[in-house]
């Protein structure tokens, strides 16, 4: 679910936010508490190397002699894995922001190309409701398909019944047309939109039905529609299934667990605890929170704060193609309308003067 917010609000509004911040993300997790559990470990081994390994035997001076702590640890040697982290953290994060967008693409497209499947069917087809909802519903049909199958790719396989019920209710599918599609073994979003091509070769108008030109010019149309619709689903689908590589998702989880551990440690010298402490939670809230966000922009279908409003989607073009539809204009041709004074006067060629 997207979230809408204000760019111009205060810096202290936003801070003060919770939903779909990185505080959310990282917070309800147990990785930060480990990491500040850690650094709490090495403040009081460092205690206890202090208080029970150290000579308290005055020196000339009055000062205490031959104190034995935790060994300490360059800033510097820290520099590299830190650098690293960030560089890894960053193409990481830009890569899953290229997928988010190229999805988020393909999601607009399937709204075009449903549009535009529904002005060709309109234009077309014949002048009667019922021929048009079958050709028009069947694309809808595998929009809805296509979004509410992309659990697919999760943990969570196929259409549960509450979902199947949306599509019934919307008179998109029959009974039995839902059956067939639940048996259906091959991709699941392609099957609606072959119902629909070959419901729009049943019912093409054509004005003259010898004019075997034009009928190839309507079909090559409606099909492009289609197949451009299935492409997009079908970019939807693999980009979901082929993710950044493993490896390197690996590699980052592993460079920020030991990175911060590096912090913990070399965080202890400053002898202040209350303080590291705030330092060690404040990295490892930026570094967790901005793996996790790109974690989130990787697969936005969900229910994440970054994710896309797929419902919106889907009912946005199931009220547009209902509402083209139903629209009833006819065309004025040479009549004009009595409200409208017609700017063009005299010959073509006088009016293309007055442009």
């Amino acid at each position: 679910m997207v979230i809408e917010y204000d760019p111009s609000a205060s810096v202290f509004r936003t801070l003060c936010s919770w939903t779909g911040t990185i505080l959310q993300l990282v917070l309800c997790k147990p990785m930060i508490y480990v990491l500040l559990a850690m650094h709490a470990l090495f403040i009081v081994a460092d205690f206890l190397l202090w208080r029970y390994h150290t000579n308290w035997e005055a020196d000339a001076d009055g000062w205490q002699s031959g104190t034995r702590q935790l060994p300490k640890l360059s800033w510097s040697a820290g520099a590299l894995a830190t650098s690293l982290l960030v560089f890894f953290i960053v193409f990481y994060g830009s890569q899953s922001y290229s997928r988010f967008y190229a999805l988020y693409g393909h999601c607009i497209g399937l709204g075009g190309a449903t549009m535009e499947w529904t002005a060709l069917v309109k234009l077309h087809l014949i002048q009667e409701p019922a021929a048009r909802w079958n050709a028009v519903r069947f694309i809808l049909a595998a929009m809805h398909i296509m979004y509410f199958g992309l659990r697919e790719v999760g943990a969570v396989a196929g259409i549960d019944d509450e979902e199947w019920a949306t599509i019934r209710n919307r008179q998109l599918l029959t009974d039995g047309e839902i059956s067939t599609l639940k048996n259906y073994k091959g991709y699941l979003p392609f099957l609606p939109v072959q119902w629909a091509m070959l419901e729009a070769e049943k019912q093409l108008l054509m004005e003259d039905p010898t004019d075997s030109k034009s009928e190839t010019l309507l079909h090559q149309q409606l099909q492009e529609k289609a197949f451009a619709f299935r492409g997009h689903c079908g970019q939807i689908t693999n980009l979901l299934k082929q993710p950044v590589p493993f490896p390197y998702f690996h590699v980052l989880n592993l460079m920020i667990v030991v990175t911060l551990t590096l912090v913990a440690y070399m965080l202890v010298p400053m002898g202040i605890w209350p303080l590291t402490m705030i330092i060690q939670f404040v990295a490892s809230l930026v570094l967790l929170g901005l793996k996790e966000v790109a974690v989130c922009l990787a697969d936005p279908f969900g229910d994440d704060a970054v994710d896309f409003n797929v419902d919106t989607f889907l009912l946005a073009a199931y009220k547009n193609a209902i509402a083209n539809l139903n629209d009833d204009h006819a065309p004025h041709g040479s009549t004009m309308p009595s409200e409208i004074t017609n700017p063009i006067k005299g010959n073509a060629s006088l009016a293309r003067k007055s442009v």
